[in-house]
């Protein structure tokens, strides 16, 4: 069964671990679903690199640098995203 991502397209969704692994393909087919991603990341520039190639989807992508570790990188990320 295929779910259907079309619900969610122009909504905002918060993506941690966003550089590599299962984030960065998370935040591939969010984008390419037409949401408005945050991709968290201690390494924002591999998320940057990715928002420029990601450019022209349905969505879009924007990097933030954050260690989620830490409750004030969090809580900063938070307020980032609020505005």
């Amino acid at each position: 069964m295929v779910l259907s991502m079309s619900r969610w397209a122009g909504k905002v969704a918060v993506v941690t671990g966003a550089s590599s692994g299962i984030g960065a393909a998370i935040v591939d087919q969010l984008v390419e679903n037409g949401l408005c991603v945050v991709g968290i990341a201690r390494r924002s520039e591999i998320v940057e690199q990715r928002a420029k190639q990601l450019a022209g989807k349905k969505g879009k992508l924007h990097a933030l640098k954050a260690d989620v570790s830490k409750e004030e990188d969090i809580v900063k990320a938070f307020k980032w995203i609020e505005k």
